[in-house]
């Protein structure tokens, strides 16, 4: 007897995670596999059929990939979600939770390093609200109206260390008595973990815009005078008519520049930096430093990415013929706040 055709019938699988006769189990789930059935012949038996399981890979379409990343991403997405919002349910419910006689697994003191924790980066909100615009308007205007030294050390901060130097600054004559007309700039940064509130406001009756900073603490905001005065320790035409050469620390804006007019500084082994100072173009000058010093490396490393605001020290070279050219010999800080 002639053995029979083979009739198999093909039944849509489902996907399997572990087949029992290919896998143990606890060997972990195989993905987007299709199982088929077909029913054959026996060839060991014509007489005879068997069921026989096929496993078969399926091809995922592009668009069916981009649809399993997103819906991955959203999964992960929606779980960071929950944990900040977990987070935050504890922190805001720190206040509300009940306490029995034999005290909480959530105390205050938990509580406090949790909101450590979240507030490590941020303390104050990083955008200049109303209150704190107020609050900055009044002590500069405390300032700008006191009629004594005494009264101006009151609105800024660090008022032991600035004292002598604003004697020295203002012995021509004190600041002008001055109100703000209105605020045309705020902006707030964090620096070395300190808070800064950065202000451009246009005064009356002088009608001049002038830049001031401010530091704002847990307990108050005062103004930073050095950077709300423009503060040197030398002024621009004093230091281009005394050429002085030991170092004088000057805050700066840092620029990289190709200036090399004359012999003294050349680019085979000087860095050039364009030194500026916001607001005041009668201060420009040229620094230099060896290629291969460590103050070179670091400035050329540095100016690659950014134009820091930083404190140097510069001075004359011996016998200098240029007016603006100047020698970097020092970095004293890489902000322009001092304690």
């Amino acid at each position: 007897m002639p053995p029979k055709q083979k009739r198999r019938r093909q039944h849509a699988g489902k996907q399997q995670g572990d087949p029992d006769w290919d896998r143990e189990p606890g060997d972990g789930a195989v993905t987007d596999d299709d199982v088929s059935e077909y029913v054959e012949v026996d060839p060991n038996n014509p007489d005879a059929l068997r069921v026989r399981r096929v496993r078969r890979k399926r091809t995922l379409t592009p668009a069916q990939k981009v649809n399993r990343a997103l819906g991955l991403a959203f999964v992960g997405l929606a779980g960071l979600v929950g944990i900040t919002i977990l987070i935050i349910a504890i922190y805001k419910g720190a206040d509300t939770v009940q306490k029995d006689a034999e005290n909480t697994a959530v105390g205050q003191d938990e509580t406090q390093k949790l909101l450590a924790a979240i507030n490590a980066q941020d303390q104050f909100d990083m955008v200049v609200d109303d209150e704190e615009r107020a609050a900055s308007k009044a002590v500069i205007e405390g300032f700008l109206a006191a009629d004594s030294q005494e009264e101006r050390l009151k609105f800024v901060r660090s008022p032991e260390r600035v004292a002598p130097l604003m004697g020295e600054w203002y012995a021509g004559g004190a600041p002008q008595r001055q109100e703000i007309a209105e605020f045309i700039f705020s902006k707030k940064e964090r620096i070395d973990g300190r808070y800064w509130i950065l202000l451009a406001a246009k005064l009356t009756p002088s009608e001049q815009i002038q830049f001031f900073t401010l530091e704002q603490t847990e307990g108050a905001i005062l103004m930073d005078w050095e950077t709300s005065s423009g503060y040197q320790p030398m002024r621009a035409e004093d230091l281009r008519t005394q050429r002085p050469t030991s170092p004088v620390p000057l805050r700066v804006n840092v620029e990289l520049s190709d200036f090399y007019d004359g012999e003294r500084f050349s680019p085979s082994e000087h860095l050039c930096c364009r030194l500026t100072y916001p607001g005041d173009p009668d201060f420009e000058f040229y620094g230099y430093a060896p290629l291969d010093s460590p103050i070179g490396t670091e400035l050329r490393r540095i100016l690659e990415i950014m134009r820091p605001a930083w404190i140097l020290e510069i001075r004359y070279p011996e016998a200098a013929t240029h007016p603006k050219q100047v020698e970097i010999t020092g970095i004293v800080n890489r902000n322009w706040f001092l304690d």
